[in-house]
């Protein structure tokens, strides 16, 4: 009885199909969905389809494959890593070789896996930089047993549960026709392919190969790094025999400022002046520097600044790369405080409007026109339109309440 027929349902074929009638079906199925059969838009499904298929009829060709997934099926997810069609079964059976066996000819050595921590910090210490001191505690080969996990002289024995392969390699169902393969350590020795009696245990590391240790790792921290930027310890991460260690990365994470916005190498911030100083000009300070100084600007007298005018001070930005020569620019946007209500006397009033001249556009008004004298006051703008949306919200409050008519 065949428990599975998912790889069956991938080839199109009934459970009871013959090996011919699976090899001209994956033919057919192949060439359909082959990544160079396809216009490019369909090239990324054409391939995990074309994967897919590939996958089915590697396990189906062979009659040793077909009955180890016939019996047993594929693993499903959450399920133990021990159940289902170990694909280095599959394959060994096929060719006669020992595919995942750690240490074999030719094989590349493993990499252990990253460790990444997310560092905030401020923008003056991105702007300066910063050397930043990370106490961390990593797996380091026992030096007691060469990371072997027994005694010395002691014999260990070839792991039953992947056959001293030490991974273990298994078709993975992921939906209702797509099939992947996945490689994991054997959790019985640890993906060492042999493991010892607990009497010939090292006493140092318990048998697992690895101690503890701890150590302070320094990254620097260059000048105007940048959100998200890596510092890297490279293969400063947990060892493991017959296997090269990962790194430990540092990576950025900006705290907002309270007065900067940083876009690339440029900065921003809001320069806020008096309605006097945007009409005749100033000359004082404007700005802390992330590095602590005090910029001064000069505004001519003449040069009028409106709200929504921006005032760019070149150089004054972060540095661009490594360079001390070169910076971005620094943006200041202007803001005008008007005075506040009913703070002018009539005397002040009527000599602004003497020395400030009539720019405004008039409406025309015809003798004959109809003139309505109205009142208003300040709103937000951000109301525009608010009530076209009252009006269609009643619209369909309206509809919805229109009984249906019922078929007699």
């Amino acid at each position: 009885m065949v428990v599975d027929t998912s790889l069956y349902d991938i080839l199109e074929v009934d459970p009871t199909a013959s090996a011919e009638e699976i090899k001209k079906r994956y033919k057919k199925l192949a060439l359909l969905n082959h990544p160079d059969k396809v216009a490019e838009s369909e090239r990324e499904d054409a391939a995990a389809r074309f994967r897919d298929i590939q996958t089915a009829y590697d396990v189906l060709r062979e009659p040793s494959s077909r009955e180890m997934y016939d019996i047993h099926g594929l693993e499903q997810e959450g399920h133990d890593s021990q159940t289902g069609v170990d694909i280095n079964d599959v394959l060994a059976q096929m060719f006669g070789m020992n595919f995942g066996a750690q240490g074999a000819s030719g094989q590349r050595k493993r990499r252990g896996s990253d460790v990444v921590h997310d560092y905030e910090i401020s923008l003056e210490d991105m702007f300066k930089g910063k050397e930043v001191k990370l106490r961390a505690t990593r797996n380091v080969i026992c030096p007691h047993c060469q990371g072997k996990g027994g005694k010395r002289f002691a014999k260990e024995r070839p792991c039953l549960s992947c056959g001293g392969k030490g991974m273990r390699q298994h078709l993975h169902r992921v939906g209702p026709h797509h099939v992947t393969t996945q490689q994991s350590a054997c959790g019985d020795c640890s993906g060492k392919g042999s493991s010892f009696r607990t009497k010939d245990r090292c006493k140092y590391c318990k048998g697992s190969g690895v101690v503890g240790e701890k150590r302070v790792l320094n990254f620097n921290i260059r000048c105007s790094a940048k959100e998200t930027d890596k510092v890297v310890q490279p293969e400063m991460a947990d060892e493991a025999l017959g296997m090269t260690p990962g790194d430990v990365v540092l990576r950025l994470r900006q705290i907002p400022h309270p007065v900067f916005e940083r876009v690339g190498d440029d900065l921003k911030a809001k320069l806020q002046i008096s309605l006097a100083e945007a009409l005749v000009g100033f000359k004082r300070a404007v700005v802390t520097t992330l590095d602590g100084r005090i910029l001064e600007y000069c505004q001519p007298a003449g040069k009028i600044l409106r709200p929504g005018n921006c005032i760019v001070i070149p150089g004054e930005g972060m540095y661009r790369g490594e360079r001390a020569d070169l910076r971005g620019d620094l943006y200041l946007e202007v803001e005008i405080e008007f005075p506040r209500d009913n703070s002018l006397d009539k005397k002040s009033m009527q000599s602004l409007q003497n020395i400030l001249p009539d720019c405004s556009k008039r409406v025309p008004v015809p003798e004959d026109a109809i003139v309505d004298s109205v009142t208003g006051s300040l709103g937000d703008v951000s109301n525009f339109g608010g009530s076209a949306r009252f009006e269609n919200q009643f619209a369909e409050e309206e509809f919805q309440s229109v009984p249906e008519c019922t078929a007699q």
